[in-house]
Protein backbone atom coordinates (compact mmCIF):
# COMPACT_ATOMS: atom_id res chain seq x y z
CA UNK A 1 0.00 0.00 0.00
CA UNK A 2 2.70 2.40 1.04
CA UNK A 3 4.06 1.72 -2.83
CA UNK A 4 1.02 2.63 -4.70
CA UNK A 5 0.72 5.96 -2.35
CA UNK A 6 4.15 6.48 -2.86
CA UNK A 7 3.97 5.66 -6.78
CA UNK A 8 0.63 8.00 -6.95
CA UNK A 9 2.63 11.20 -5.22
CA UNK A 10 5.75 10.47 -7.32
CA UNK A 11 3.62 10.20 -10.64
CA UNK A 12 1.50 13.49 -9.91
CA UNK A 13 4.65 15.14 -8.77
CA UNK A 14 6.49 14.26 -12.16
CA UNK A 15 3.31 15.60 -13.67
CA UNK A 16 3.22 18.82 -12.09
CA UNK A 17 7.42 19.33 -12.18
CA UNK A 18 7.45 18.90 -16.12
CA UNK A 19 4.12 21.28 -16.28
CA UNK A 20 6.00 24.22 -14.51
CA UNK A 21 9.36 23.86 -16.35
CA UNK A 22 7.17 23.88 -19.62
CA UNK A 23 4.92 27.10 -17.89
CA UNK A 24 7.78 28.73 -17.22
CA UNK A 25 9.43 28.44 -21.44
CA UNK A 26 5.72 29.61 -22.00
CA UNK A 27 5.94 32.83 -20.35
CA UNK A 28 5.53 34.57 -23.08
CA UNK A 29 2.74 33.41 -24.42
CA UNK A 30 -0.31 34.12 -22.52
CA UNK A 31 -2.35 31.01 -23.60
CA UNK A 32 0.11 28.19 -23.09
CA UNK A 33 1.27 29.51 -20.01
CA UNK A 34 -2.88 29.04 -18.98
CA UNK A 35 -2.71 25.49 -19.87
CA UNK A 36 -0.02 24.60 -17.93
CA UNK A 37 -0.86 25.99 -14.94
CA UNK A 38 -4.32 24.53 -15.07
CA UNK A 39 -2.49 21.06 -15.93
CA UNK A 40 -0.42 21.92 -12.57
CA UNK A 41 -3.57 22.60 -10.54
CA UNK A 42 -5.50 19.64 -12.03
CA UNK A 43 -2.56 17.20 -11.21
CA UNK A 44 -2.13 18.93 -7.96
CA UNK A 45 -5.04 18.17 -6.96
CA UNK A 46 -5.69 14.81 -8.35
CA UNK A 47 -2.52 13.43 -6.73
CA UNK A 48 -3.97 15.17 -3.24
CA UNK A 49 -7.33 12.81 -3.82
CA UNK A 50 -5.74 9.97 -4.74
CA UNK A 51 -3.16 10.11 -1.64
CA UNK A 52 -6.38 10.52 0.77
CA UNK A 53 -8.03 7.62 -0.98
CA UNK A 54 -5.16 5.36 -0.72
CA UNK A 55 -4.71 6.43 3.45
CA UNK A 56 -8.75 6.14 3.62
CA UNK A 57 -8.16 2.48 2.72
CA UNK A 58 -5.62 1.97 5.45
CA UNK A 59 -8.26 2.44 7.96
CA UNK A 60 -9.48 -0.32 9.93
CA UNK A 61 -13.33 -0.17 9.19
CA UNK A 62 -15.89 -2.08 10.75
CA UNK A 63 -13.76 -4.41 12.71
CA UNK A 64 -12.93 -1.70 14.62
CA UNK A 65 -14.26 -2.03 18.10
CA UNK A 66 -15.68 -4.90 17.85
CA UNK A 67 -14.96 -8.54 18.43
CA UNK A 68 -13.75 -11.31 16.90
CA UNK A 69 -16.51 -14.13 16.54
CA UNK A 70 -18.70 -10.73 15.75
CA UNK A 71 -16.76 -10.31 13.24
CA UNK A 72 -16.58 -13.67 12.19
CA UNK A 73 -20.50 -13.89 12.25
CA UNK A 74 -21.76 -11.63 9.68
CA UNK A 75 -19.40 -12.72 6.80
CA UNK A 76 -20.64 -16.70 7.86
CA UNK A 77 -24.36 -15.47 7.71
CA UNK A 78 -23.84 -13.59 4.58
CA UNK A 79 -22.33 -16.60 2.98
CA UNK A 80 -24.79 -18.83 4.16
CA UNK A 81 -27.25 -16.25 3.19
CA UNK A 82 -25.85 -16.64 -0.17
CA UNK A 83 -25.74 -20.07 -0.44
CA UNK A 84 -29.26 -20.59 0.87
CA UNK A 85 -30.78 -18.46 -1.75
CA UNK A 86 -28.67 -20.40 -4.40
CA UNK A 87 -29.74 -23.80 -3.28
CA UNK A 88 -33.16 -22.08 -3.29
CA UNK A 89 -32.65 -21.16 -6.77
CA UNK A 90 -31.86 -25.37 -8.03
CA UNK A 91 -34.84 -26.83 -6.46
CA UNK A 92 -34.23 -26.70 -2.95
CA UNK A 93 -36.75 -29.18 -1.45
CA UNK A 94 -35.87 -32.21 -4.34
CA UNK A 95 -34.77 -35.01 -1.71
CA UNK A 96 -34.59 -37.74 -4.37
CA UNK A 97 -30.50 -37.99 -3.23
CA UNK A 98 -28.86 -39.48 -0.84
CA UNK A 99 -28.81 -37.58 2.00
CA UNK A 100 -31.78 -35.29 2.02
CA UNK A 101 -32.92 -32.11 0.51
CA UNK A 102 -30.38 -30.14 -0.88
CA UNK A 103 -31.22 -27.33 1.90
CA UNK A 104 -31.50 -29.90 4.80
CA UNK A 105 -27.34 -31.16 3.56
CA UNK A 106 -26.67 -27.20 3.20
CA UNK A 107 -27.82 -26.56 7.14
CA UNK A 108 -26.23 -29.48 8.33
CA UNK A 109 -22.84 -29.01 6.56
CA UNK A 110 -22.90 -25.43 7.75
CA UNK A 111 -23.23 -26.58 12.13
CA UNK A 112 -19.75 -27.27 12.25
CA UNK A 113 -18.57 -23.62 11.16
CA UNK A 114 -21.19 -21.87 13.52
CA UNK A 115 -20.13 -24.26 16.54
CA UNK A 116 -16.39 -22.92 15.56
CA UNK A 117 -17.80 -19.33 15.80
CA UNK A 118 -19.68 -20.01 18.91
CA UNK A 119 -16.32 -21.55 20.25
CA UNK A 120 -14.68 -18.69 19.50
CA UNK A 121 -17.12 -16.74 21.61
CA UNK A 122 -17.05 -18.83 24.58
CA UNK A 123 -13.96 -20.48 25.25
CA UNK A 124 -15.12 -23.96 27.16
CA UNK A 125 -13.71 -24.14 30.35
Amino acid sequence: MARDIHDTLAQGLTGIVTHVRAAGRAAGDPRRLGFHLDRVESLATDSLNEARRSVQALRPGPLTGSRLPSCLRRPWRRAQNALLRRATARSLHRSDSPGGSLRDRFLAGSKPASHAIAAVAVPEG
